[in-house]
């Protein structure tokens, strides 16, 4: 069973949850930054593709290209949820409860049980201290 995060739009309460899995993301490590090509993962996706060109241009000739490559994918897929949780929060979205579930649909049926009005009631963001 995966857990999953749970993140609400304040601009759109009626909208349902975006859930995040956590841990490996194994389309990361074979297809780069292709896998955050989803929504709330631009910016991500742009960055990584940079550094896959980076790479792949600077390093054109020298044997440790695609090793330093195969590297920088395996660091993709370890936190390419992570860059998406924070391209969410970039985004204005608000952290709600994490939750298990076998799969998207099962953590979102659990996520619901647990709080029927949940799509209703959105977090609020903490205000931040004045400086």
């Amino acid at each position: 069973m995966k857990i999953w995060s749970s993140h609400f739009d304040p601009a759109a309460p009626a909208a349902p949850p975006v859930l995040v899995p956590d841990g490996f993301c194994a389309a990361a490590l074979f297809l780069g930054p292709l896998a955050l090509l989803r929504p709330h993962g631009w910016l991500a996706a742009l960055g990584t593709a940079a550094v896959d060109a980076v790479l792949l241009l600077l390093l054109r000739a020298h044997p440790v290209t695609w090793p330093l490559l195969a590297a920088f994918h395996l660091l993709l897929a370890l936190f390419a949820h992570d860059l998406r949780r924070a391209e969410l929060r970039a985004g204005g979205f608000v952290s709600g409860p994490a939750v298990a579930g076998a799969s998207r649909d099962a953590a979102l049926l659990r996520l619901l049980d647990r709080a029927p009005d949940m799509l209703r009631a959105v977090p609020r963001p903490v205000a931040e201290p004045s400086a």
